[in-house]
């Protein structure tokens, strides 16, 4: 039902039930005036007919105009594999992928396909899962791919081959050439068949394998290896994948905002980043991904005016980069508006669209659609949450950290027993994963089984200091009747509060101060009645 609305409201405000009570408004106006006499029957009747069809014309122009953009058929190039069928842990595994690639960013791929990015893929996939071959077709598929690329070296050169998924009872095509170091005839070859370029003549781009390796490595967040790689390499992307990696490197630095209102914090990493991009800036160097990581220390160190107009720039300069539409995203709204948003979900809607398989996209699109709603179970905000986080995870299964989402949407619409499995699972796969121990306890918790949940609060607590863990371990002590025990955790949270408005440091003391009144308002009993114990 909820899909069916959605198709007939094309996103109108307010939807199709607007339409209906205009509709409804227009022709109780008409009538009004025909029982009045003011008008006469046969004008009611052609008036109500005008103003019908005038309704209708004008919502079918906002339907077509406010519906997002159709979705271009997706092509996804796998990495290379070796002559023996496995997947070369190297940049050189996606050399092929990287020459088409940059052939599309020089404005030849027609509009109607869209070339996922391999970083991307590689970023889905994960290190942990990079070998295992048929995973990646895995996840091309439930991508939403229209055509996979894969390709081999051989013995005899190198061979690609391009299934159109429309097409499923197809091998599809097969394409060889003799050396593997130019793309060129290769590309010409898929073009005479598939017509994805504009041209049939397409300018095919050298690229650097140094610097592909150096890229490559950046994905699977081997830092120290990329900056050995990049070290004798000074090409200007050369220098932005070097500030980059300390970008990234300093991202991971805690900005204390509250001093950071009162003194410039300088983070080492995001100085040394700055230095290498200076002279570009300089230059006026217009070069991919310059803007985008100026933009993340800007935002990284609240500098949110600095940070807007990077990445503003960033998207003008790459916009289909679902890495920039993410980082936009924490603007605030009134701040996206010239860009065509209107909220954070529809710029993570957009950043999703782009790439299905982005995690922190998906966490951050599902999360905003359930704190968007009601919170019931049955509401269309909770279903979009859901229906997110499923579609991700036909993608990737394993995902921890989306499972652990799903869990705890579960938990809050009260599915309690769906939560109990994904977390058990969870529990299996990462024993030493403080989280979910801390999310077992909550399921336990609000099913009211007190003293099944205390262990996993403790658990969690041993195993890294689970901050929340704290709280709800003061709690259920509280309810277990051990008072003393409870103000050891409650104290404990309190201690370890990160700042004036830490929701549950407070929630922690207010624990206490119930246990000191109710200790105070038995002890006053006693003294006025010593038979009360």
């Amino acid at each position: 039902m909820t899909d069916l609305y959605d198709f007939l409201s094309g996103q109108v405000p307010g939807g199709i039930f607007l339409l209906v009570f205009l509709l409804l408004v227009v022709h109780l106006l008409f009538i009004y005036l025909r029982k009045s006499e003011l008008i006469s029957r046969k004008t009611s009747r052609r008036n109500r007919l005008y103003f019908t069809l005038l309704l209708l014309f004008v919502y079918v122009l906002l339907w077509f105009d406010l519906q997002p953009p159709k979705p271009q058929q997706r092509i996804v190039v796998l990495p290379t594999l070796s002559a023996d069928g496995s997947l070369p842990e190297e940049g050189s595994a996606f050399a092929f992928a990287e020459t088409l690639q940059r052939t599309a960013w020089q404005d030849s791929l027609k509009d109607r396909y869209f070339l996922h990015r391999w970083e991307w893929l590689l970023e889905t996939v994960g290190k942990d899962s990079f070998a295992v071959v048929p995973f990646w077709r895995h996840v091309a598929e439930n991508i939403g791919a229209s055509y996979v690329i894969t390709s081999q070296r051989t013995a005899d050169g190198f061979t690609a081959g391009v299934s159109d998924l429309s097409k499923p009872d197809e091998r599809g095509k097969k394409y060889h050439i003799a050396q593997d170091d130019d793309f060129s005839a290769l590309i010409d070859q898929i073009q005479q068949d598939f017509h994805f370029f504009t041209k049939d003549q397409i300018p095919v781009v050298k690229i650097d394998e140094k610097y592909l390796e150096a890229k490559f490595y950046f994905y699977l967040k081997d830092y120290d290896r990329v900056l050995k790689i990049l070290n004798p390499l000074s090409t200007p992307e050369a220098t932005v994948l070097k500030a980059a990696v300390y970008v990234q490197k300093g991202l991971r630095r805690k900005v204390d905002r509250k001093k950071a209102e009162y003194l410039k914090i300088k983070i080492p990493e995001f100085e040394q980043a700055r230095r290498l991009l200076a002279p570009l800036l300089r230059q006026r160097k217009d070069v991919k991904g310059l803007a985008y990581w100026l933009g993340r220390m800007a935002m990284h160190e609240g500098d949110f005016t600095r940070a807007e107009i990077y990445l503003k720039k960033a998207l003008v300069d790459d916009p289909e980069d679902c890495r920039v539409h993410y980082a936009l995203s924490f603007l605030l709204p009134v701040r996206l508006k010239e860009l065509g948003y209107g909220s954070r979900i529809d710029i993570l809607e957009k950043a999703v669209r782009l790439d299905p398989g982005y995690r922190d996209a998906v966490y951050d699109l599902a999360n905003s659609y359930y704190l968007s709603g009601s919170g019931s179970e049955t509401g269309p905000t909770t279903s979009r949450a859901i229906k997110t986080i499923e579609r991700y995870l036909s993608i990737n299964r394993k995902d921890a950290q989306i499972n652990s989402l799903l869990g705890m949407l579960y938990i809050r619409i009260k599915r309690f027993n769906q939560a109990q499995q994904i977390f058990e699972q969870l529990l299996r796969q990462y024993p030493n994963d403080s989280n979910s121990y801390y999310n077992m306890g909550i399921v336990y918790f609000m099913k009211k089984e007190y003293r099944k949940a205390l262990p996993y609060f403790l658990k969690a607590i041993e195993i890294d200091q689970n901050l929340d863990s704290y709280l709800y371990a003061g709690i259920t002590y509280r309810l277990l009747g051990n008072n003393k025990m409870a103000l050891k955790y409650y104290r404990e949270r309190v201690r370890r509060k990160t700042g004036d408005d830490d929701y549950y440091a407070l929630q922690a003391m207010k624990g206490i101060q119930i246990i000191l009144a109710d200790s105070l308002k038995k002890a006053n009993q006693r003294e006025t009645n010593p038979r009360i114990k």
